[in-house]
């Protein structure tokens, strides 16, 4: 089921809610963790309901395990099973094609590709509770209890495209008395975000993909076009990401927080970034968190010399591309960010040995990452590394330039495209984002980062009601007209 669907919007939710908050009401409190699992298992099933029972299955194992390794501290044996199963389970589902695909292309073999589906979420639900493996094995999980960990992997506003939660962030909120209970100010901030994340998602993002996709579905045909379309798509895909990544999470946070629950931080103005460093601080945070402290430190991460961490800065990036989906062009990916991370590196230490200050670089800094993080995600979003070759390299081939004749655009096409790619930047680089906006609600998990905005801060009033409710109206009506899935519920 789709957040930005209508039966999500005007059945799914308002009965959800009004059940568990009759439950609350009446004094029925050990319902309510059993009736939100309900939910989340059953919007986990609205797809495809085999796939519950692998869910189930990765929930019963990785909970008998943990325990297990809990009680037998230093058992490392019972860990390397643990996290290999969930690796196997997770590399059949989502690489076994793939590794056909390669071994038919280097060699005369031609085995027949298994149909296989992908589970929606398995990639976010498997790093997960291999995080909840390791944290048993180095004794940070005070607290095994059955249900709340059904709940913690099974949140249905998380579940399916993050943010990847640890464990006590939701143990350690269980405690608390509006937990998935009724509250005005949570429903109010909830639904707030919600509707902000909902316009983010299908009146801006939807929009920047049309764009988007002619140019790259032009490339991947072999169709030419101009410089200025390559950079168009490029520009209208990198915008189409960021509102539609940021557009999730905004809903996911709204909708946690409906139920009483707060969500960590997973987006931050990351196009804000003044280095490569600080944008995976700020995109995907949980994901970036999950592969430094899971990856990255326990393959050794920059103890053994600058050599060896520049190493496993490369091992944890190809891995972080490879999660993302299963294709050479995701790999290419995550090998051009380990690029960009290594040079920032390097670029810092150069500057340090100067004593210079890199804060007076920083409007020249964020410029030049935006452009970096730009060619990059060409290579994400292109079908093949054919097309991905031919539209970096359109985008700097000065033979192109025929100012606005475009080959795949017309004149009025053109025209809108510039014109929401300037708006992309006016709201990107110009306006708060959403946790600036609600930052005296504290709506994300121990942000420490988050500073008020005076200027656009949001207040319980009419105002902003009026505000809210134009935003969700116009998204409302937008989505008649289709209703598309978010980009990461396909990893």
């Amino acid at each position: 089921m789709l957040f930005n669907s209508y039966e999500f919007i005007f059945l799914f939710l308002p009965v959800s809610l009004l059940i568990l908050y009759a439950a609350k009401a009446f004094g029925i409190n050990k319902l309510s963790i059993f009736w939100v699992v309900i939910i989340s298992i059953l919007f986990y099933a609205y797809k495809d309901i085999y796939n519950v029972i692998l869910l189930i299955f990765s929930i019963i194992f990785n909970y008998i395990v943990g325990g297990v390794i809990a009680k037998r501290k230093g058992c490392k044996f019972l860990l390397s099973f643990g996290i290999l199963t969930n690796v196997v389970l997770l590399s059949y589902y989502k690489y076994t094609n793939f590794i056909i695909e390669n071994l038919n292309a280097i060699s005369d073999y031609n085995f027949d590709l298994l149909n296989i589906s992908l589970p929606i979420a398995i990639s976010f639900f498997t790093f997960q509770q291999i995080a909840y493996l390791v944290d048993s094995y180095q004794g940070k999980v005070d607290e095994h209890d059955f249900t709340k960990y059904i709940l913690f992997v099974s949140f249905f506003p998380q579940l399916i495209a993050g943010p990847i939660v640890h464990h006590n962030q939701i143990f350690s909120q269980s405690k608390e008395r509006n937990f998935l209970s009724f509250n005005s100010t949570n429903l109010i901030i909830g639904v707030s975000i919600f509707s902000i994340g909902l316009f983010k998602k299908v009146v801006l993002a939807d929009n920047f993909a049309h764009y988007a996709n002619l140019i790259f579905n032009g490339a991947e045909n072999a169709q030419d076009a101009t410089l200025i379309e390559y950079w168009i798509g490029a520009l209208c895909y990198t915008f189409q990401i960021y509102f539609d990544f940021s557009g999730y999470s905004d809903m996911a946070i709204g909708l946690a927080r409906m139920f009483g629950v707060t969500l960590p931080e997973n987006f931050y103005s990351p196009y804000k970034s003044s280095s490569i460093i600080d944008f995976w601080r700020r995109w995907h945070i949980t994901l970036s968190r999950f592969l430094r402290d899971y990856i990255y430190i326990p393959i050794g991460g920059a103890r053994n010399g600058v050599s060896r961490k520049f190493v496993n800065i490369f091992i944890t990036m190809l891995i972080g591309g490879l999660w993302h989906g299963a294709g050479w062009t995701f790999v290419v990916w995550g090998a051009i960010h380990a690029l960009y991370i290594t040079i920032n590196h390097a670029w810092r230490s150069f500057l340090s040995w100067l004593d210079f200050s890199f804060s007076l670089l920083k409007p020249v800094n964020i410029a030049v990452t935006f452009i970096a993080v730009i060619i990059a995600w060409v290579f994400f979003r292109a079908d093949s590394f054919d097309a991905s070759i031919t539209i970096v390299h359109g985008m700097f081939d000065l033979n192109g330039w025929t100012g606005l004749n475009g080959l795949i655009l017309n004149a009025a096409s053109l025209y809108k495209s510039i014109l929401w790619i300037c708006l992309g930047m006016f709201i990107v680089f110009v306006l708060p984002n959403t946790q600036e906006i609600f930052h005296k609600y504290h709506v994300v998990y121990e942000s420490v980062r988050v500073k008020s905005n005076r200027f656009i801060a949001f207040s319980i009033s009419s105002r902003w009601g009026a505000i809210v409710g134009l935003f969700l109206l116009m998204s409302l009506v937008v989505m008649q007209t289709e209703i598309s899935t978010f980009i990461y519920f396909e990893f």
